[in-house]
């Protein structure tokens, strides 16, 4: 029995309209209980009283909402009542306007939450997409002073890194400006110090000026800045021509040792029509020859045959005796390709070309 022991109880009497409704905390077996039952005032909540708080147990009886009874074992009592009140704000468990308004707050927390989860996902997005628009540093090695080197950028786009004699390096397009619609790759002639176009003997200074020959323009160049032994090629320039008054020197094709742009650990492409169609990213080197037709286009065809063979669209035709006289080589061609087209097409000249017998 729980002899000598006061157990707190809470107990939830509810009254609407004059029906009496009764709901226990905690709920007790039907014992007895010796002892009076001490309730709290009642709390009223608009049309509903509720009357909360401890109910204090004499040994061996307690109260229920019938009334008392008897209890003879107290340890189910007191494992209930131990476990304390549930603090309640008044009205609240038997109020639906208050559950409504805290599940939409919680609700609201919810889609607070995911909003500003998807506005920092989208500015990490922004953010890697602007990292992602910035081209990454191109760098080549610095020449030494008097050192002219072929070169490529990341792209495969030829240039020549020619280090003057008073320590400053200038980077120059390495393609002619004769003949737009099909570009020649030049050659450095390390005796005159100057490039030339070994098919038409246009010749541009080390700095890129022009000297002499049919080509209409200096070459194009690229902003440089050195740093250590690397030098960082930035932004194309616009090229400009100033009257030079300097001796040309020898031709390059009369001149031994030249130097021109090698290709060694390049994929060489034998079809034209599967190199375009694959779309290769920049430059790429393919094997072929440029064929004229008789509705004055002209396509790239395989060495084996036009059965094989990509149509050039901005190349002209040129007259037949213009032709008969400079007539395009079989030869390996620098090209870039896109959506399954050409739009580029230079000329790799090789000794060979010109010079059957080496």
């Amino acid at each position: 029995m729980c002899r000598g022991r006061h157990v707190p109880l809470w107990l939830s009497v509810g009254y609407r309209h004059g029906q009496a409704a009764s709901t226990a905390r905690y709920p007790q077996r039907p014992d007895t209980l010796n002892g009076p039952i001490h309730l709290p005032p009642p709390i009223t909540n608009g049309h509903r009283t509720a009357l909360r708080g401890p109910l204090l147990a004499a040994p061996g009886k307690f109260a229920t909402s019938s009334g008392l009874v008897s209890h003879t074992d107290c340890r189910w009592l007191s494992s209930r009542a131990t476990r304390g009140p549930q603090r309640v704000a008044p009205g609240a468990a038997h109020n639906p306007r208050v559950n409504d308004r805290r599940r939409a707050g919680i609700v609201l927390v919810a889609v607070g939450l995911v909003l500003t989860s998807l506005v920092v996902i989208g500015v990490l997005a922004i953010g890697q997409l602007r990292r992602d628009e910035v081209p990454p540093e191109v760098t080549v090695q610095r020449p030494a002073p008097g050192e002219a080197r072929a070169d490529h950028l990341a792209d495969g786009t030829p240039i020549w890194v020619i280090g003057h004699e008073d320590g400053t390096v200038t980077v120059l397009s390495g393609f002619d400006t004769h003949v737009p619609s099909v570009r020649k790759l030049l050659w450095w002639c390390p005796g005159a110090r100057t490039l030339e176009d070994p098919r038409h003997g246009s010749r541009w200074n080390e700095s890129g000026a022009r000297l002499t020959g049919p080509a209409p323009a200096p070459l194009h160049t690229w902003q440089t800045t050195p740093r250590g032994s690397r030098l960082v090629v930035g932004d194309p320039q616009p090229a400009t021509d100033e009257p030079r008054n300097e001796p040309v020197g020898l031709h390059c094709i009369g001149e031994d040792p030249v130097t021109f742009h090698e290709f060694p650990d390049w994929d060489v492409w034998t079809s034209p029509r599967a190199a375009a169609g694959a779309g290769p990213i920049g430059w790429f080197l393919v094997d072929g020859r440029l064929v004229p037709q008789p509705d004055g286009t002209v396509w790239l065809c395989a060495l084996a045959g036009c059965d094989d063979s990509v149509q050039a669209d901005w190349i002209q035709a040129p007259e037949p005796d213009v032709l008969a006289l400079d007539p395009w080589p079989d030869t390996r061609y620098l090209a870039q390709a896109r959506h399954g087209r050409l739009i580029d097409l230079a000329q790799i000249i090789r000794r060979e070309d010109l010079r059957p017998d080496g």
